[in-house]
């Protein structure tokens, strides 16, 4: 089973994990934006593990076991997510 989020799924993911934040909602959305493009652009390797620890963070968002940093670090690094190498 292929693992791999489509942009789409990444995308609202990505959405729902910036929208979480109590604090500047709007920019964490332009940021997240561009962690999609960037997505598009990974080899397969590197989107199935930027699928996984999305999933994971998620999940930790629908339990309230992330903290709110955490997910802040999540949300605002524009460069990719924190995760994955290849994304930086």
């Amino acid at each position: 089973m292929d693992k791999t989020m489509s942009p789409i799924e990444f995308k609202a993911g990505m959405m729902q994990l910036a929208n979480s934040q109590p604090y500047s909602p709007a920019e964490d959305v332009f940021i997240a934006w561009n962690m999609v493009f960037a997505y598009m652009d990974l080899d397969d390797d590197a989107k199935r593990a930027c699928s996984e620890m999305l999933r994971l963070d998620l999940e930790a968002l629908d339990t309230d076991t992330v903290s709110e940093e955490r997910a802040h670090t999540v949300a605002r690094n524009g460069r990719g997510p924190v995760y994955c190498e290849k994304c930086r």
